[in-house]
């Protein structure tokens, strides 16, 4: 290990840095604000609001994550798999640590063990330690600095694929039985951790497995078809989850509102420049003898192809879920490695220092380049408590008087902002909030909660416009971006097309003719059909309501009712 650290230790100390620039900003947000600041953390993203609410639930002892929000469903299948984040929360009661401290603290140790791990990957089949660097320069700080400081995920997740990567490049350089092994186990867990990524892995592998094949008959399969087999064993209890989801009556209409769209048009579209570039420059270096088709060659060039199969595998399918975004980071990531590849290879043909520190030279400007304003962003924003996170402040007292005297698993009624934050910081469930629906669950129950959950708001279309993540999920959002994409690809070869409406007007008049059937009934009418054990009013937001129940509590202009 010392020789490890002495060899490395510019990965390290680069590996520290970003440690501390993920961590330290959030410490120095908190610090900003004194002693307004009374337990309620900052978040840059609904997503943060998300996973810490699926976290508290594991701590409430609903381990495999049904519904981190509505009672009636805490029993029922997992949309996202549990694993990632029940291997992450469950040491946080052993450390005395809530939700919010906890991820802070991994933000502090799993962006310092990204960073050794994309430096390990790249230095495995370049031996180069500047371009090792500079591929964390650019991974970790340029272009995923925010997102390596979301858990579980990519943050957590991602270390699996690191890790497996770094194993197939071990098996590219010699065939240890150890190194198959350890492929089998990670690749198997892969599964277990996150779908897009086992995913883009078991595309990669094929698209690798069948060139090789081509290129060299007497490369042997039989020790990748074990790999496979032993994977798919471990890869059992996440097959049995999804059938049982499958199953499920509204499975499809869950589904959809995740992100689903039916479509055979092509899409990542990005994805898909970025990998022609290198794939270009390769064949341009090919051709000059500067590489070869190695295995390690082959390896990266099937993980850029991955890339571009994994976002339109729906051309076959037709079923898109959005692929884009989810495989956005491997898809980056193997362009990015095939590109060092080919840098490397160049610099060792190379005889001239000058040429080698003009190389380096561009490439880190090229970096800087891209990474500066974002980066010098991300690191302002997560130092920054936003003025209305400051007023979420006053909702610390209240939480603690439900954690208190409130039986876990109890529902309280509350605006978007209380029920947003509530599930993240008490064992209580909420009746409704704009996450619940991204789970399994009719939509006509999600309809009904959102309009009894804005019983006293007036629904019509720009209501809906405004909170159609509440009703529809991402759904309609990610059609007609497609949809956009597709008509401006269509119209630069001439081909025109109508211009549709983001919602479909039958789909709004259907939400306002049911707001109608809502608002004729009384609230407590209304609510009769669930169990609702209390209501938080906020007197300073919740001005137009009105409801009858017990008070027992009040603090700051904010009282909690009996139901």
């Amino acid at each position: 290990m010392i020789s490890l650290l002495k060899k490395h230790y510019l990965a390290f100390v680069l590996a520290f840095l970003i440690a501390i620039f993920t961590f330290v900003p959030q410490i120095v947000a908190i610090k900003s604000i004194g002693n307004d600041f009374v337990g309620i953390y900052p978040v840059k993203s609904g997503d943060e609001l998300y996973y810490a609410a699926r976290a508290q639930d594991i701590l409430d002892g609903h381990n495999l994550l049904s519904n981190p929000y509505l009672f009636e469903y805490k029993d029922g299948q997992p949309m996202q798999f549990w694993l990632p984040d029940y291997l992450l929360t469950k040491p946080l009661s052993w450390l005395s640590l809530d939700v919010y401290q906890g991820y802070l603290l991994y933000d502090l140790v799993l962006s310092f063990i990204l960073a050794l791990l994309v430096y390990f990957v790249v230095y495995k089949f370049s031996k180069n330690k500047i371009l090792s660097l500079i591929s964390v320069l650019f991974l970790n700080v340029a272009l995923f600095l925010n997102l390596f400081s979301r858990t579980p995920s990519p943050q957590f997740n991602f270390v699996f694929f690191l890790l497996l990567t770094w194993i197939f490049i071990a098996i590219n350089q010699k065939q240890k039985k150890k190194y198959f092994i350890w492929g089998s186990l990670l690749f198997g867990f892969l599964f277990n951790i996150y779908t897009y990524f086992w995913t883009f892995y078991f595309i990669w592998l094929s698209v690798f497995l069948f060139f090789k094949k081509c290129q060299d008959r007497k490369f042997k399969l039989k020790p990748y078809l074990y790999l496979f087999l032993g994977a798919l064993v471990l890869a059992i209890p996440y097959f049995v989850f999804w059938f049982k989801s499958v199953q499920l009556p509204y499975y499809d209409e869950s589904i959809y509102r995740l992100g689903m769209i039916d479509s055979h048009f092509p899409s990542g579209f990005k994805i898909f420049i970025l990998a022609l570039l290198v794939l270009s420059l390769f064949v341009w270096v090919y051709k000059r003898k500067f590489v070869v088709f190695s295995t390690n060659s082959v390896f990266l060039l099937s993980g850029v192809l991955a890339g571009v199969i994994a976002v339109n595998q729906h051309l076959i399918t037709g079923k898109n879920l959005e692929f884009s975004s989810h495989y956005w980071l491997p898809s980056i990531f193997t362009i990015w490695l095939l590109f060092i590849y080919i840098v490397n290879k160049y610099l060792r043909f190379s005889n001239s220092n000058k040429k080698r520190g003009l190389v380096y030279s561009l490439i880190f400007l090229f970096v800087f380049f891209i990474g500066y304003q974002p980066v010098v962003a991300e690191i302002k924003s997560s130092a920054t408590f936003r003025p209305e996170q400051i007023k979420w402040q006053r909702y610390a007292p209240v939480f603690s008087w439900l954690n208190e005297n409130t039986v876990k698993d109890s529902v309280v009624f509350a605006n978007e902002d209380i029920t947003l934050l509530l599930p993240s910081y008490t064992h209580n469930n909420v009746f409704y909030n704009r996450h619940a629906n991204i789970h399994f669950m009719p939509d006509d129950d999600v309809y009904r909660r959102f309009l009894i959950h804005n019983y006293w708001h007036k629904i019509d279309q720009d209501f809906i416009y405004e909170n159609q993540t509440s009703i529809w999920g991402v759904h309609y959002i990610d059609e007609f971006g497609h949809r956009a994409s597709k008509n401006s690809l269509l119209s630069k070869i001439g081909i025109s097309s109508e211009d549709q409406p983001l919602l479909p007007p039958e789909k709004i008049q259907e939400v306002i003719d049911l707001s109608k059937e809502v608002q004729a009934k009384s609230f407590s009418d209304n609510i009769s059909d669930y169990k609702v054990d209390y209501l938080i009013w906020d007197a300073e937001q919740d001005i137009d309501w009105d409801f009858t129940g017990e008070l027992l509590y009040q603090n700051n202009n904010i009282f909690v009712y009996k139901i």
